[in-house]
């Protein structure tokens, strides 16, 4: 499976695994048209889960509650703590909330697309981010 980046009016396809580095950088492509702001993305999803720890820790009693009732989606998502610290490791494993805060940070909304059939730790991942174009108010 490929990484799809779908951006403004460009398409990019890549093939790579599935980790947090490797999201940020497309995510920074996708957005800046460039690789070298993954840093800063890094950054700044780190910063909005130390922000909102409710959005992010699995364990929080006013987490979504939807996403608690997915018994394997609830089980397969790492401690808040580790997430926390794993976000800002390169190599390290990019989940459900990686994606929620990274969306969070570039205000775009991020369409995950997550193999069923196989563990995704070790799979690689396809998302799409799609340009939202803005409705200017009548002056």
């Amino acid at each position: 499976m490929s990484t799809v980046i779908g951006c403004w009016n460009n398409t990019f396809q890549h093939t790579l695994p599935a980790t947090a580095t490797v999201f940020f950088r497309a995510v920074s492509l996708a957005v800046y048209g460039t690789e070298e702001a993954y840093c800063q993305i890094c950054l700044l999803a780190a910063i909005e889960t130390l922000l909102h720890p409710d959005l992010y820790d699995k364990d929080a009693e006013s987490y979504y509650a939807p996403y608690k009732a997915d018994y394997c989606l609830y089980h397969g998502l790492n401690s808040y703590a580790q997430f926390v610290c794993d976000i800002a490791v390169d190599g390290s494993y990019a989940d459900m909330h990686t994606v929620l805060a990274v969306s969070a940070v570039v205000q775009k909304p991020i369409q995950m697309r997550w193999p069923d059939e196989r563990d995704t730790r070790t799979f690689e991942f396809e998302f799409e981010i799609r340009h939202i174009p803005t409705v200017k108010a009548n002056s």
